[in-house]
């Protein structure tokens, strides 16, 4: 039980490492249009 809840913590940094990535990539390639 405490395993799967370790676990589940793991994959939920993974997302949100993951998706702030993305934002970040968005970031890049909304400032290069406006340029």
């Amino acid at each position: 039980e405490w395993h799967d809840v370790a676990g589940s913590k793991v994959h939920a940094l993974d997302f949100f490492r993951s998706m702030a990535e993305l934002l970040r990539i968005r970031r890049r390639y909304l400032r290069l249009d406006r340029s």
